[in-house]
């Protein structure tokens, strides 16, 4: 009962098609997960805490990434949101969590979080190639993904991404729901290889026409990267392959926000790889300003992708 009226409200609030939600609901959705505001009788505000790996000063830290924030339209504007959101740091503090994060879905929601001890951290650039002047390098197979594949695969993609030193990780059931969430959207993981083993991944889906969207890619060395955007623009009949890599300090798009739940546990991980930072000064700190400096931002060292957004 209390699950249906979750998706009754995700549904009237959000406009995502019916094989998402079904997606969402059957393989994320944990009632553990879920808060919920209810209003005579009926759920009328409610957010999920997706729990997630994620690299951080060489170790791995317990996040919580809050996804599907929403409020009914005639109960909006009365604090259900802001008190949804206190309850979940609460319930983080008891699980054991570090950080917290966020996707703003529209802009100015990076000003409606701010005011909840987020700090804008993650950000996204964007990468441009015109086909003709991408090699396809003969040597290097790329091929789409097959089932028999899957296992060496998701080994690979989580070899790469531990690679990343500030990184929301990904499961091997995330995976999996990347996969789905991928082909529904007409899309294709496509995997390269060089002398039979694997030396890149990338995850391709058609964008306008003409081009092909690259939403993630992994890869060993240049040459890797360049069959594998070669063969997306190929697959897709684009004249150009847009991929989203890891920020560049010089240009980059916001695109999440994370807030400090533990401020011990971090600041601890923190100093014993930079003996030189003061620990008092780090606990004098604001929440937010802590969370920039730790996740160093804007170095633009922190970055997540292919999460549910």
């Amino acid at each position: 009962m209390r699950k249906q009226q979750i998706i009754n409200l995700w549904q009237n609030v959000f406009n995502d098609p019916p094989e998402f939600v079904r997606l969402f609901f059957d393989r994320v959705y944990k009632e553990e997960n879920a808060l919920t505001l209810q209003k005579e009788g009926r759920i009328v505000s409610a957010l999920q805490m997706l729990p997630y790996p994620m690299t951080f000063e060489r170790e791995v830290i317990p996040v919580s990434y809050i996804y599907g924030a929403c409020t009914i339209e005639p109960e909006r504007g009365k604090g259900h949101m802001a008190e949804l959101l206190e309850r979940s740091f609460e319930t983080m503090k008891t699980r054991g969590i570090a950080l917290t994060v966020i996707i703003p879905a529209e802009s100015w929601l990076f000003n409606y979080y701010d005011r909840f001890g987020y700090a804008t951290c993650f950000d996204f650039s964007i990468e441009s190639f015109d086909r003709e002047t991408l090699p396809s390098h003969s040597l290097i197979q790329v091929t789409i993904e097959g089932p028999e594949e899957t296992e060496e695969v998701d080994f690979y993609l989580d070899r790469k991404q531990r690679q990343r030193p500030c990184y929301v990780l990904h499961t091997k059931e995330d995976w999996k729901v990347n996969r789905i969430d991928l082909r529904a959207s007409d899309g294709r993981l496509l995997v390269a290889r060089l002398g039979g083993k694997i030396c890149g991944a990338a995850f391709a889906l058609p964008s306008i026409e003409g081009e092909v969207f690259v939403q993630e890619i992994f890869y060993d060395g240049e040459e890797a990267k360049e069959a594998l955007l070669h063969k997306a623009s190929i697959l897709f009949h684009a004249e150009k392959a847009i991929c989203r890599v890891p920020p560049k300090a010089e240009e980059s798009t916001p695109f999440g926000m994370a807030r400090i739940i533990d401020r011990e546990r971090m600041i601890r991980l923190w100093t014993a790889r930079h003996p030189l930072d003061d620990p008092a000064q780090l606990h004098q700190m604001d929440t937010p300003s802590l969370t920039q400096y730790l996740l160093q931002y804007p170095q633009k060292k922190a970055y997540m992708s292919l999460m549910m957004d």
